[in-house]
């Protein structure tokens, strides 16, 4: 027994004729404020190829995606608040005080939400971990181990602090 189906008018993949939200997308299909559920008069999007960085891809692929991009950014949202509280403490611990600690915390936090501050101050911070990651790795290892831990550190706390950061500022425009 094969159901009709349609097309998704947000995404274009193709869902039931009867369903009330995309399965693909996750946008409404009908009014859920209306106690009827009577349809939603938004324009139907466009379902053909667009560029994306420099490649032709589908509608649904660049809203795929940005999902993708949007998960990996709410998965590491907590890295850079927590880098700062950790910051802050040892900073007050070094100081005696704690309205050092408070103000490194403070400080931080709202030079993260500043556009191109908070990029500088993540790439410091990764920076930072890279030169931790080579001693480590030239204390236990070698001077070479020491650069590919600095390398592979270095990298991947930028990705994860940019990401971070990127999903505070999100945040912050809503």
């Amino acid at each position: 027994m094969e159901q009709e189906t349609k097309k998704c008018p947000y995404c274009g993949e193709e869902i039931m004729a009867t369903a009330k939200k995309c399965k693909h997308c996750g946008e409404w299909l009908i009014d859920r404020k209306k106690p009827n559920g009577g349809r939603v008069n938004r324009p139907k999007v466009n379902v053909s190829k667009t560029e994306h960085k420099g490649k032709v891809s589908s509608l649904r692929d660049d809203v795929r995606i940005a999902n993708t991009q949007a998960d990996w950014n709410k998965e590491n949202s907590d890295a850079l608040p927590v880098q700062i509280f950790i910051i802050a403490i040892i900073m007050g611990f070094a100081c005696k005080s704690w309205w050092v600690g408070g103000g490194v915390f403070i400080g931080l936090s709202i030079l993260m939400l500043i556009p191109y501050i908070g990029q500088v101050v993540c790439v410091i911070l990764s920076l930072l971990y890279a030169y931790i990651g080579y001693l480590l790795g030239e204390h236990f290892f070698s001077s070479e181990a020491g650069w590919v831990i600095a390398i592979f550190v270095g990298l991947g706390s930028l990705g994860v602090n940019l990401s971070s950061r990127q999903w505070l500022s999100d945040v912050s425009e809503d």
